[in-house]
């Protein structure tokens, strides 16, 4: 497992963003990351950009109490690019990912 680290141009230093594990990308977040207006998450433009670079697969996103499991590809084609002040961000809705 490594550790994937990106530079967060808001904060003006590279920061962790997740793990890679063979072919998935987890990202470990906080319920209150989940975004209302698109009933999921957000990852990073870059991010994701980064990860289909590497050959990533699967996406899990892992918060307290759930996991959400889904493609790379599903985020890619059917989720929503928008931008709150940090970053272009590409959002899915939890409807989109398996829980397990």
């Amino acid at each position: 497992m490594s550790r994937l680290r990106v530079y967060d141009p808001k904060k003006g230093r590279e920061v962790t963003v997740g793990e890679i594990q063979r072919d998935t990308f987890i990202k470990r977040t906080g319920k209150s990351h989940y975004m209302i207006k698109y009933r999921g998450y957000g990852i990073s433009k870059l991010v994701l950009d980064k990860l289909s670079g590497l050959g990533v697969k699967n996406i899990i996103v892992k918060t307290m109490t759930e996991e959400y499991h889904t493609s790379l590809e599903t985020w890619l084609t059917e989720g929503t690019l928008d931008n709150f002040g940090h970053g272009e961000q590409i959002f899915l809705g939890v409807a989109k990912m398996y829980r397990k």
